[in-house]
């Protein structure tokens, strides 16, 4: 099965799964990240990240970040932020990403965290400003933006990422395959290609690289939602 970030912030805010992550499935292989972009209307007045926490400190509950809905990769990237940087952007929920990029270009909202396929395009058009990246290093499809951990947040990273999980129970020898399978056929330009398109980037690697991202990804979750108050 495909594996996303939603199946670690689900298990990091959810107590009663019907399935344990970590117990009922077995890692193969990552195979891309989605870099999210922290984009701001130009009204806000910033330029870069430490602007915005600089910004958000002098006018606490004064600045609101869209989401793609409570619980998802955008919110807990938005909660991420606020914890670390010890600030409070306040929380507006919407039903997609798409909702929540439009409001911020009509100055609803002053800050999204954007998968960046969803606001680039905005950004060159100058209608909003692309204030860093997300991921633990520059995206590939903004190389020239330097990350929220480059810009003041050492440490911070909240890439979207998919993945594949298989049943418990399989094989090691089966799942190792399986890895070095997804690993070649991400190399492959019909593979790659759209994937890149798309915004993300190409991260495949084995069955326990894999365990390790996702095992790292619960936790950095768990810590999140108790340092925000995040329930479900």
């Amino acid at each position: 099965m495909q594996a996303t970030v939603a199946n670690t912030i689900s298990a990091a805010l959810t107590p009663n799964l019907p399935y344990d992550l970590t117990k009922d499935l077995v890692p193969v292989s990552l195979f891309a990240t989605v870099p999210n972009l922290v984009v701001v209307h130009p009204s806000v007045g910033v330029k870069d990240i430490t602007g915005l926490i600089r910004l958000a400190r002098e006018k606490p509950d004064g600045l609101a970040f869209g989401s793609a809905g409570v619980g998802s990769g955008s919110h807990f990237s938005g909660e991420l932020f606020n914890v670390m940087a010890g600030i409070k952007l306040v929380h507006v929920p919407y039903p997609g990403t798409a909702q929540a990029v439009t409001d911020l270009i009509a100055g609803r909202v002053q800050v999204v965290f954007s998968p960046a396929s969803s606001a680039l395009q905005f950004v060159e058009e100058g209608r909003i400003i692309a204030l860093a990246s997300t991921g633990a290093k520059r995206t590939k499809v903004a190389p020239d933006l330097p990350t929220v951990s480059e810009s003041g947040l050492p440490g911070y990273d909240t890439s979207g990422w998919f993945g594949l999980l298989a049943p418990a129970g399989v094989p090691r020898d089966i799942i190792a395959r399986l890895a070095a399978a997804t690993r070649e056929a991400v190399k492959s330009r019909d593979v790659y290609g759209p994937l890149q398109q798309q915004g993300m980037d190409i991260e495949a690697g084995t069955s326990e690289e894999f365990a390790a991202y996702i095992a790292a990804d619960m936790a950095k979750w768990a810590r999140t939602a108790a340092g925000a108050g995040v329930k479900r």
